[in-house]
């Protein structure tokens, strides 16, 4: 499956990402929202990994299962960053759409950043 090796991909940041249940309304109060100070409209344009990136892995990860699960784009950015897609429509979609496209370069590319070490 596609989730398990978006996982693989990001098992060498040892990060565990969030699944989205969908009984939500038994959930709802659990599930980890993001403040808005927490995440940018759109992650870093680099072809290397960023500080940004390694504090959103997680994030990442949820949109790609979120993705995979075929979840409706406008539940996902409410949940995953808190968002509400009616009221901020275009910000919402700009959010969503560069978050999991950096996300899928994540585990295409990205991800290979992680495995070398860095100098401190």
């Amino acid at each position: 499956m596609r989730t398990q090796r978006h996982r693989d991909a990001f098992s060498a940041a040892h990060c565990v990402g969030s699944v989205i249940d969908v009984n939500r309304d038994q959930t709802r109060s659990r599930l980890p929202i993001m403040n808005a100070a927490a995440f940018e409209d759109r992650p870093p344009d680099s072809s290397k990994l960023t500080p940004y990136d390694e504090r959103h892995l997680a994030t990442y990860l949820r949109l790609l299962d979120a993705d995979e699960e075929g979840a409706d784009w406008k539940e996902a950015v409410r949940i995953i960053f808190g968002l509400d897609a009616d009221r901020e429509a275009q910000r919402a979609r700009i959010v969503y759409d560069s978050h999991l496209a950096r996300a899928r370069w994540m585990t295409q590319s990205g991800y290979r950043h992680l495995l070398h070490p860095r100098p401190h």
